[in-house]
């Protein structure tokens, strides 16, 4: 049996989730893309950095680049059940993530070098991807 992609009736600007039919107007589609379109994106430059073209990338950024790509895949599910009213008590993106992920960024930080201007991207491939 083939998968079948559509039903051919229409949705009239609505899309079911979960029980719910909910506009795809709503702010909750806009949300869940962006995250979608930007896990795409950082997969991406996780992907060019994996390819070790770029020699100045230590491995530890590719590591970063994962946990931030699952940490956006919970995200988007914790996103939807709040769109889609489900009471759940055992959220995964936690205060404790966050302050994680803060001390992430602040040792990328520092072994990069002040910013003075602003940057017209262009160097590699890679920097305007990402």
């Amino acid at each position: 049996m083939n998968t079948k992609f559509f039903t051919g009736e229409g949705d009239n600007g609505e899309s079911k989730m979960g029980n719910q039919k909910i506009s795809k107007g709503d702010l909750v589609f806009d949300v869940l893309g962006g995250l979608d379109e930007l896990n795409s994106w950082i997969g991406f430059c996780r992907v060019e950095a994996e390819k070790n073209e770029i020699k100045d990338i230590p491995l530890e950024i590719q590591v970063i680049l994962k946990e931030v790509q699952n940490n956006l895949f919970v995200a988007q599910a914790e996103i939807a059940a709040i769109a889609m009213d489900i009471q759940n008590n055992s959220k995964k993106i936690t205060a404790e993530k966050t302050i994680i992920l803060e001390q992430m960024i602040k040792k990328i930080d520092l072994e990069l070098p002040p910013l003075t201007k602003f940057i017209i991207v262009g160097g590699s491939e890679i920097s305007v991807r990402f």
